[in-house]
């Protein structure tokens, strides 16, 4: 390879925590592997395993999106205990599945608009790790045994991808929908742009779970905040834009000036996307983002205030 490709990144295959082996499996492996390569990337898959999803409610959402944290949590203690140093990383499959080796779906979640906010959570959860050249979510088009991020439309009707491609369009699913809001606003920034996590203090926790989550999960009860924030910044350090994801329960009214207190009064537009019929329809498996979402746009006050209605959506960029 290196003798025909001398600039060619090689990536060797390395082991994520959450793929039905947990930290010990992936440890075996990336010692074996990864210790002993002259590549300079491992790839990695990471998978947030949702045990017995069958029959969630409305009001275990925050509990579903704790997980999240969970897995987030596991996967950097994998990759600062068993990937050298110098490596860097490529998280060539990001996404969720059942806990079954022949079915990979998550019953009362897949297609909903609640399977959109915890993609998105995972996927703002995964960038903190400074490694990753690469994340890509998993999977894009795929058949009913997984959580789809696309499907197509023939006649008006809604149905799995199979070997229409080229002769039907392509449609979002909720989750496909919120992975496209982030990465559009991520390929928005300039390319030698930067992003950094948006904090808040004192921390927006998410409430501890009181039933989905007690059982089949990790006992400890991780921190979770209920408001995932990034700001791109330009290469010259300036605020270019940024998302916030809210994953609560209730309307929650953020003071940006507090947060970022450089941050100029004027000069800024807020879109948000939120379900139309709020938290009681975000488990409803024929949500459609083409027709079940509100998407507004106002301009930023000067007291640069924002509500972000529950299991909301919202970016902040200049004004045009």
């Amino acid at each position: 390879i290196r003798r025909s490709f001398p600039n060619a990144t090689i990536a060797v295959v390395g082991c994520g925590a959450s793929q039905h082996h947990g930290l010990a499996g992936a440890k075996a492996w990336n010692d074996a592997v990864l210790g002993s390569t002259s590549a300079q990337t491992a790839t990695i898959h990471c998978y947030a395993e949702m045990d017995h999803t069958a029959g969630i409610l409305v009001s275990d959402a925050p509990a579903v999106l704790r997980r999240a944290f969970e897995v987030a949590r596991d996967e950097s203690a994998n990759i600062a205990a068993t990937v050298p140093p110098h490596m860097r990383l490529w998280l060539t499959e990001l996404g969720h599945i059942g806990n079954n080796l022949t079915n990979f779906t998550t019953p009362t979640l897949d297609r909903t608009w609640l399977e959109g906010v915890f993609s998105g959570a995972l996927l703002l959860l995964m960038v903190r790790e400074t490694r990753f050249d690469i994340i890509t979510p998993y999977c894009l088009v795929c058949g009913d045994r997984n959580s789809y991020a696309f499907t197509t439309v023939s006649h008006g009707q809604v149905i799995r991808p199979a070997s229409l491609a080229g002769h039907v369009n392509w449609v979002p699913t909720p989750q496909g929908a919120m992975l496209s809001l982030i990465l559009n606003a991520v390929g928005a920034v300039p390319p030698d742009g930067r992003m950094q996590e948006l904090g808040f203090n004192p921390p927006l926790l998410l409430p501890p779970p009181t039933r989905w989550g007690l059982t089949g999960q990790n006992a400890e009860i991780y921190p979770a905040a209920r408001v995932l924030g990034w700001i791109f910044r330009t290469a010259a350090n300036a605020t270019h834009s940024m998302v916030l994801l809210h994953l609560g329960p209730e309307p929650l009214t953020v003071n940006l000036g507090e947060t970022l207190s450089s941050l100029p009064r004027e000069g800024w537009s807020v879109h948000q996307t939120t379900p139309k019929l709020g938290t009681t329809d975000i488990l409803r498996d024929t949500f459609s983002p083409l027709s079940d979402l509100n998407r507004t746009a106002s301009a930023l006050g000067a007291e640069r205030r924002i509500t972000l209605p529950p299991y909301s959506f919202t970016r902040v960029s200049r004004a045009a």
